[in-house]
């Protein structure tokens, strides 16, 4: 019994090894595991004691899969099967003939598995056909505050922005509310109620380039600001742009309108005790300069 249970064990070990991808390097180690996915610079094998092993390409000198690997080729030309090592080339042994194939090492700029794969057909996808509801990012924030005691106020605060971002263009969203209350005498006051909100649209025209429109809409009641509508848009240029960091300056024109309501005050000098202010409208135009600095890790 416990020379079967050992046969048993020991083929079960021969077996996950036997099923197991194999890197073999230029000092001549190997490594066994799951490759994942790779390219000019490294390759990634997922091993069952050390975890994530990440290999230098050039420390490479061959592969030996039991899992179907997909090859993206410098010309666009892809392979897919199974890979063996032969003389330095890569050859694969596909379900297709569309798939077989033999390249050099120096050829290869991706090398996934099959799951790596249908992510990154997926994304491809997406970017040739962005559907509206792809590509968001954002944030939402709220607070309340309250105090009582010697003084008796209330403020409470949100924001949010929503992002929207291509390759080939970016939507941006936003919108900001304050309100504050005081009631330590009465009657109660309110100390502060504004509401904006705006929506900014940009188009790259060239890989440096681009054009942009917004519209800002505001409401402030302490203002007795009832709307105030601004329109523009001009050109920019990214003067860096990648993965971790974008940096634009941009500059135009916009069209401001404001419109403040009427409303009563006390007469300093009675009689009467109360004064009306009319409501009435302000147009101005104005030039807009400004940069935009984004960076993350």
């Amino acid at each position: 019994m416990r020379r079967s249970l050992c046969f048993l064990l020991f083929a079960g070990l021969l077996a996950s090894a036997t099923l197991a991808d194999q890197v073999t390097l230029k000092n001549g180690d190997r490594l066994s595991g799951v490759i994942v996915s790779g390219d000019t610079k490294t390759l990634e094998i997922k091993t069952e004691f050390a975890g994530d092993v990440t290999i230098q390409w050039d420390a490479i000198v061959g592969i030996e899969s039991t899992q179907d690997l997909h090859l993206t080729l410098k010309d666009g030309k892809k392979l897919a099967g199974k890979v063996t090592t032969t003389d330095g080339n890569f050859d694969v042994a596909g379900a297709t003939p569309a798939g077989t194939g033999s390249a050099h090492k120096e050829t290869i700029v991706a090398v996934r598995n099959d799951s790596e794969q249908k992510t990154y057909d997926l994304n491809e996808e997406r970017m040739a056909h962005p559907k509206f509801t792809y590509f968001w990012s954002g944030f939402f924030d709220t607070g309340l505050a309250l105090t009582r005691g010697n003084s008796q106020t209330a403020s409470y605060t949100f924001s949010a922005k929503g992002v929207r971002e291509t390759p080939r263009d970016k939507l941006t969203v936003y919108s900001n509310y304050i309100f504050a209350n005081n009631d330590t005498t009465l009657p109660a006051t309110t100390t502060a109620n504004l509401f904006e909100a705006g929506i900014r649209g940009d188009l790259n025209i060239t890989p440096r380039t681009f054009v942009f429109a917004f519209g800002d809409f505001q409401t402030n009641q302490l203002q007795h600001l009832s709307l105030r509508q601004t329109y523009g848009g001009g050109i920019g240029y990214h003067i860096i742009k990648n993965d971790r960091t974008v940096f634009d300056v941009f500059g135009g024109a916009d069209y401001d309108r404001d419109a403040f309501s009427s409303y009563t005050f006390t007469n300093p000098a009675p009689p009467p005790p109360l004064v009306a202010a009319p409501g009435y409208s302000q147009h101005s135009a104005e030039v807009v300069v400004g940069d935009e600095f984004d960076s993350h890790l």
